[in-house]
């Protein structure tokens, strides 16, 4: 693990470099109808009318939740061997209930999609494919969350929020073709920047992914934010145990100062 709270440029750089050929890709293709409905026509149909257009995700990536003995993850290296480890899942929400989930829905990843993503050799007819009419439920919305976890060698069934960045693309009638800009939302995790476990960064838009690594890296700056927050956690801890040793004044004047800079925190 790198040192605490700080996100090296080597990641910034290749996370870079490779995202175009990383995140889901989002295109309207057609798709035949069944043939046998040709043949169940009493009139000669059209046969243009055989064919319809259907969202389609190239997931691009490994499922995070395959089975045993097949890919579920895709690795790359920095110049001194640090790993950047790449997977993805279907998330689901209930549109009524609001109620998220990781999504049943798995995929199969070919030779074809690691030469794209790899080596950047297209294929569409061999790549894997996710047809939208294919897993549709009613009142549901669906998001590709494709996962990028920095030094360390993320296994099925790990924690997929110890120190990462999530890039999640709407797959669906929602996506817009026509502003692209809307179609994806990023969050920043590291599970030792608070000692709220799971404590995310806001959600933000895909612009950010531009000022990784720059002076105003916004990955830098959750970083920063959280272990301040921390170590106020750490305070407000130590301060309770001292607590027997200062008068009730002086254990008043310091939670009052530690809770003062916990909202100055929170408004930065």
């Amino acid at each position: 693990m790198t040192d605490n709270f700080t996100f090296p440029d080597e990641f910034a750089s290749i996370f870079k470099d490779n995202i175009p050929y990383l995140i889901p890709q989002i295109s309207n293709e057609p798709k035949e109808s069944f043939i046998a409905d040709y043949y169940s026509y009493k009139s000669e149909p059209n046969l243009v009318n055989m064919y319809h257009k259907n969202i389609c995700a190239y997931p691009n990536t490994p499922n995070h939740f395959q089975g045993p003995g097949l890919l579920s993850k895709l690795q790359l290296h920095t110049n001194d061997n640090k790993i950047i480890t790449v997977s993805s899942y279907l998330e689901e929400k209930n549109i009524i209930t609001e109620e998220s989930k990781t999504s049943e829905y798995q995929w199969r990843y070919s030779d074809s999609d690691f030469n794209y993503c790899i080596y950047h050799e297209p294929d569409d007819n061999n790549r894997t494919k996710i047809f939208y009419n294919d897993i549709y439920k009613y009142n549901t919305v669906y998001r590709i969350c494709s996962v990028f976890s920095f030094d360390y060698d993320e296994k099925p069934g790990d924690n997929l929020y110890k120190f990462s960045i999530h890039i999640y693309t709407l797959f669906g009638p929602e996506y817009d073709f026509d502003y692209l800009h809307d179609n994806h939302r990023i969050k920043f995790y590291y599970d030792q920047a608070s000692s709220t476990r799971h404590n995310a960064s806001d959600t933000l838009c895909m612009c950010n992914i531009i000022k990784l690594g720059m002076n105003d890296c916004p990955f830098q700056q959750y970083l920063n934010k959280y272990s301040i927050k921390k170590t106020i956690s750490e305070l407000m801890e130590l301060s309770y145990d001292i607590k027997e040793k200062l008068t009730d004044s002086e254990y008043l004047n310091l939670t009052n100062l530690i809770h003062k800079l916990n909202k100055q925190v929170e408004l930065d």
